[in-house]
């Protein structure tokens, strides 16, 4: 597997975030735990999350 196809499409990981976020209704993550659970970095959960409460 290459970066290349690990890459997301535009708004893909905004979706995982908030689908993540709706099947943990009422629990609270930080950006480290969101990204682990997603397989992503942190920074990218962080940014994602920001968007979701934004």
């Amino acid at each position: 597997m290459t970066a290349a196809s690990d890459r997301l499409k535009k708004g893909e990981l905004r979706g995982m975030v908030e689908d993540f976020l709706t099947e943990h209704p009422g629990e609270q993550f930080g950006p480290n735990t969101i990204g682990k659970a997603l397989h992503r970095s942190p920074g990218a959960g962080a940014q994602r999350l920001g968007e979701a409460r934004g």
